[in-house]
């Protein structure tokens, strides 16, 4: 049985800053199959929580937000916490790690599962840990307009591959952005018609891609150079 915060918040974290759009939060906590998420300031830590229901019901040039932020320690024991989101009403706890940076979400699900000695479960749609690269993937999604739209804002690695859905997935191509959903509409954006091997992928009904984002510069060389080095291993698919 869980013991101490830690040890049940999901680390992996979709969080908003102030300046977000609210149909592009609404449509990103909709994709990721997520009721809310924290609005962070520019040093990453919690100044609210916004979810669905707020987006729908606000539709201002910023987030609408229940706020402060019920903020707490990840080294808050389970019942603590459990007690602190009783007496608030809500249903979302943002823990914050020694620095007061956002370091985990815990919702009252995740809380009533300690309590009765049941493991962590989060959404499928949440990233996925690669402890080899030392980076979390996303979801491999479709290349379409609503799931770019989707996408991490933040700096990252991306891979364009093709196959999923009872077909064996095989990456295509990686590359290492600033922001991640403005690199993935620029190459939606791209012209089709130079015969290039991006082009060439770019036409595929059945590219798919996925993210990882990371702010290490080292980081990211290394997961782009790892990748490459597997992608030219692999038969053309």
């Amino acid at each position: 049985m869980a013991t101490f915060l830690r040890e049940i918040m999901n680390p992996e974290l979709v969080a908003f800053p102030e300046s977000a759009r609210p149909d592009e939060a609404l449509e990103r906590l909709l994709a990721l199959e997520i009721t809310a998420a924290p609005v962070i300031d520019a040093d990453r830590r919690p100044i609210g929580v916004t979810s669905i229901r707020d987006l729908l019901r606000d539709a201002r040039t910023r987030p609408p937000m229940s706020a402060p932020a019920l903020a707490v320690s990840a080294n808050m024991l389970v019942e603590d916490a459990a007690q602190v989101l009783a007496e608030s009403g809500r249903h979302h706890l943002v823990v914050v790690g020694s620095d007061g940076r956002l370091a985990g979400f815990v919702t009252s699900l995740d809380l009533l599962r300690a309590l009765v000695g049941l493991p962590p479960r989060f959404p499928a749609t949440f990233p996925h840990r690669d402890e080899k690269l030392g980076v979390a993937w996303t979801d491999t999604m479709p290349f379409d307009a609503s799931h770019v739209a989707a996408a991490p804002e933040e700096a990252g690695v991306l891979v364009l591959s093709v196959g999923g859905v009872a077909r064996t997935e095989q990456d295509l191509r990686v590359e290492e952005a600033a922001s991640l959903r403005t690199r993935l509409r620029e190459l939606r954006e791209l012209p089709l018609g130079d015969g290039s091997a991006l082009a060439r992928a770019l036409q595929r009904t059945d590219l798919r891609f996925r993210c990882a984002r990371t702010d290490d510069p080292a980081l990211r060389a290394h997961v782009v150079r790892e990748l490459r080095e597997r992608i030219e291993r692999a038969p053309v698919a």
